[in-house]
């Protein structure tokens, strides 16, 4: 049976698919002009997602190598997305290189030497250090590989209420002071991550510590909250209304129902599909940003490039995550633990 979070799975595949309307520029849509161009917001709750599960990993646990077990973690979480991170980079420069070379009369050589370096620390996550991945959307996990560890490290603590205390003062005064826009100006991006995954382990932790009272309260009426904040907070992206930081509270009210599973809706939304639609959510996120970089090089409408950014990205994710799971191979040595001296 599987432990899989049914509410979490369709969520993560719901925000991953409004990400995608926050870049609509990236083929000539002016995002200010449309629904949605808010919903980068809702990477937030991805980090949010994140943390939960990175608190509950180290819940009770103890390790004599802290560190070394914050990095081994770190490596088993980012292999699985691993192959769809080179596929994409690897598209991606063979895409703008070809066309530098056809449009703009560049060199062979002068593409892969102006590349080169780029292309080294995208592929290996840490370009996120100077610049932008050229896959815009990837800046998400080159920030989260880097901080990660830290974060793992931070979950190691072995009083819970400092991991509580702490992981509600830092989001409450970053978001505050930044008024929760997104900065992307270096070192907002990390700093963004570290927020987001803290709000995650405040979640976890106030579950815990509040339990006996969290059972106490009437499933109908948790179930009517958690339907209600997500639908505000849908709302709130589609009108694109300024109201960023009670977006992020209901995110970790939201978060907090979801995962203490007492609502109606835990016992509704599960499967097997569902699972796959959970899975199906890094894909898009990884892919969308290169499908959207193709389509001004065609001479569609708006409409039909709109229809085309998400009917290929989906079906691009669905084939190459087919690909990646059934890949033997790969999946073998996934299944191995990572071993560190």
């Amino acid at each position: 049976m599987s432990n899989r979070n049914g509410n979490i799975d369709l969520v993560k595949c719901l925000a991953s698919l409004l990400v995608m309307a926050c870049h609509l520029n990236i083929f000539g849509i002016t995002i200010e002009s449309n629904h949605f161009s808010s919903a980068w917001i809702y990477v937030e709750l991805y980090l949010i997602i994140t943390g939960y599960y990175t608190a509950k990993h180290y819940d009770k646990q103890k390790n004599d190598h802290k560190l070394k077990d914050s990095i081994s973690y770190t490596i088993e979480k980012f292999l699985p997305i691993v192959p769809y991170i080179f596929i994409v980079t690897i598209l991606q420069y063979t895409t703008n290189g070809i066309i530098n070379i056809v449009n703009n009369g560049v060199s062979l050589r002068d593409v892969l030497y102006s590349s080169l370096e780029n292309f080294t620390f995208d592929m290996l996550l840490v370009s996120e250090t100077y610049t932008t991945p050229l896959v815009g959307s990837l800046w998400y996990l080159s920030a989260m590989f880097i901080i990660f560890p830290l974060f793992s490290y931070f979950m190691q603590f072995k009083n819970r209420y400092w991991i509580f205390y702490i992981s509600y003062l830092y989001p409450i005064f970053y978001y505050g002071i930044t008024n929760a826009t997104g900065i992307r100006d270096f070192p907002h991006d990390f700093l963004r991550i570290i927020a987001g995954l803290c709000l995650g382990a405040f979640v976890y932790e106030f579950l815990y510590i509040f339990n006996d009272y969290i059972n106490k309260v009437n499933r109908l009426f948790l179930t009517i909250v958690e339907v209600c904040l997500f639908a505000f907070n849908l709302l709130l992206t589609y009108k694109n209304i300024d109201m960023r930081k009670l977006a992020i509270l209901f995110f970790v009210v939201f978060m907090a129902i979801v995962a203490s599973q007492r609502s109606f809706t835990s016992n509704i939304i599960k499967g097997k599909f569902i699972g796959y639609l959970g899975r199906l959510s890094m894909p898009i996120y990884v892919f969308h940003w290169y499908i959207g970089s193709l389509l001004p090089l065609f001479g569609f409408s708006n409409s039909t490039k709109l229809l085309l950014f998400y009917a290929l990205t989906i079906l691009i994710s669905v084939i190459t995550m087919y690909l990646i799971e059934n890949s033997k191979c790969y999946q073998r040595a996934l299944s191995k633990p990572i071993k560190l001296r």
